[in-house]
């Protein structure tokens, strides 16, 4: 359908590309991701036909310079869709990873996650939200962004929990879609995180959030769900 207006043509289409990234009318990103696991694939094939000559370091330095930046660009953005989506981005991660360790295509996949110090997509998509997450706690983030966060102690009048921890306010959802909003999720994923790392520079605080989550991926599945992930118990078992 076309709309006419002031002499300007305004198209229907299913999705338009913005600063690089693919948004469609029902923000499912499934545009997007299907875009990326295009690119993702041919990097895989770059890193397939390079196995057997190049270095097991050179073929990680392949993978964060052609895979990695398609998948982290605009992740904190289209991180939230749906699994039937994430699912590619996940498999194929799976399949470049046992070609650059020579694994058999059912082996388990977690091990090798944590040993090449690559975050499975919904880890990094937690890291970067994380590292979002500080700038704001710390005041260098975009006000348009920053205003999406309360913290806890400007809501409750009283000391709780959180808002001793500095931890962000939950507001309360009604919907689906306002329970999987960002200024929600975004809070859950802070307020799960230690206060001895929430206080670090940005530069420890990320390399200490990464250590963590591969610890994740060595006592536990890659399948947890991030959302109500709390890694405070995890921290002092590691510290202690």
């Amino acid at each position: 359908m076309t709309i006419t207006r002031s002499n300007w043509y305004l198209l229907n289409v299913r999705h338009v590309k913005y600063l690089g990234v693919l948004i469609d009318g029902n923000l499912s990103w499934k545009h997007h991701i299907n875009y990326i696991s295009t690119k993702t694939s041919q990097g895989i094939g770059i890193i397939a036909r390079l196995r057997h000559l190049v270095p097991h370091t050179t073929l990680l330095n392949i993978y964060r310079s052609l895979i990695e930046p398609y998948i982290s660009y605009g992740l904190v953005a289209w991180g939230q869709a749906a699994n039937i989506h994430l699912k590619k981005i996940v498999i194929l991660q799976k399949r470049v990873l046992r070609l650059m360790y020579f694994s058999d295509y059912t082996s388990h996949s977690a091990p090798l996650f944590a040993c090449s110090g690559i975050l499975p997509i919904k880890m990094l998509y937690f890291k970067l939200v994380a590292s979002l997450l500080h700038d704001i706690e710390n005041h260098c983030a975009p006000p348009n962004i920053s205003e999406l966060f309360t913290h806890s102690e400007q809501v409750h009048s009283y000391s709780t929990r959180f808002s001793v921890a500095g931890s962000f306010y939950i507001k309360q959802a009604r919907t689906n879609h306002q329970l999987l909003s960002f200024s929600r999720v975004g809070a859950k994923i802070w307020n799960g995180i230690p206060p001895e790392l929430r206080k670090l520079r940005k530069a420890p605080f990320k390399r200490k959030l990464t250590h963590l989550l591969l610890k994740i991926l060595e006592i536990e599945e890659m399948n947890v769900d991030l959302r109500y992930l709390d890694l405070s118990s995890l921290y002092l078992y590691l510290t202690d």
